[in-house]
């Protein structure tokens, strides 16, 4: 059975080919065993491990998406979180902001004080 919460399946991986036009980002990247993205699936494996518990499975569904917005949309978010983990930042995900109807994406903070705001879109 499949872990929910890994962001690609645990499976063998046989296809050799390049991406479809029409197939999905995630479909190909799932099943493909071609040296460099392998190398791509298991980048993205560690960011996603480092990812907060508590917004894996929002990411996850998103980047598994058909939708290629969603799909992108869910790697950029992956890709923030690591740029600013890997800049020194402590990562807030989805922060409430006062007098606000919707939270951004992030609220880095260094030395345990808040710096910034960040929404990816």
């Amino acid at each position: 059975m499949p872990d929910p919460m890994a962001l690609f399946d645990d499976i063998e991986r046989i296809e050799t080919r390049p991406r479809r036009q029409n197939e999905s980002g995630f479909d190909y990247m799932n099943i493909s065993v071609r040296p460099g993205v392998a190398a791509i699936r298991e980048l993205l494996d560690r960011w996603f491990e480092r990812l907060p518990v508590e917004a894996q499975a929002d990411v996850r569904a998103r980047f598994r998406s058909p939708d290629s917005a969603q799909h992108e949309s869910a790697f950029f978010e992956l890709y923030w979180h690591e740029l600013l983990r890997r800049s020194g930042y402590e990562v807030q995900i989805h922060p409430t902001v006062p007098n606000a109807h919707s939270n951004p994406d992030f609220l880095a903070f260094r030395n345990g004080a808040a710096s910034f705001y960040v929404e990816g879109t």
